[in-house]
């Protein structure tokens, strides 16, 4: 194999090795099902996003409890987002927080932006294509994955997965049995970019 330096920046090269890291956790994320496991699983790489004018990223979503992260192919599945921004309450008393993400750009002042509930948040390009990462086309329009507070995915469901997308009560199950799984100590071998 050729060398790369003088053909891509350090930064380029980071990006090579972050985009195989994305891809092949994807593709293991995708082998999990709807029971919450305890072995080594896959990591969703930390993501910035912004929600009702505020920023944020995973990782600070991740200091108080699970997240739920929900993937959709738009037009967004208002029906269930608006179920999820429902049980708010009941998930933040467990600290499960809800970020869900929409796979396509959407057009400028669509009416979907101005109805989308208030899980949904708005994020760049390149984190749209490599959270696309995490799904496959067999996955229907949904992919929702629990991660633990090291962005590990502990359980995942697709709306064509038998039995569909789980309800409010069983996410909180989830998210309680998440929450009590052992971190593994951070690995300094990743880039942060």
């Amino acid at each position: 194999m050729p060398a790369f330096a003088d053909v891509l920046s350090p930064n380029q090269r980071w990006d090579v090795i972050n985009f195989i890291r994305a891809r092949a956790a994807g593709v293991l994320a995708g082998e999990i099902g709807p029971e919450v496991t305890t072995a080594t699983s896959p990591e969703v790489p930390d993501f910035a996003f912004e929600a009702a004018d505020a920023k944020s990223t995973l990782t600070q979503m991740l200091k108080t409890g699970p997240v739920l992260l929900v993937l959709f192919e738009r037009p967004a599945p208002i029906e269930r987002l608006q179920r999820l921004t429902t049980a708010q309450v009941p998930f933040s008393n467990v600290g499960l927080r809800v970020v869900a993400v929409g796979l396509a750009t959407p057009s400028e002042g669509a009416p979907e932006r101005r109805a989308a509930p208030l899980c949904v948040v708005d994020v760049a390009s390149e984190v749209i294509s490599m959270l696309t990462l995490f799904r496959a086309v067999e996955d229907g329009r949904e992919t929702e994955l629990m991660l633990d507070r090291g962005a590990h995915v502990r359980a995942r469901w697709t709306s064509a997965m038998h039995g569909g997308l789980p309800s409010p009560a069983t996410l909180i199950a989830t998210a309680q049995r998440v929450a009590r799984i052992a971190l593994a100590a951070p690995s300094h071998a990743r880039h942060p970019h």
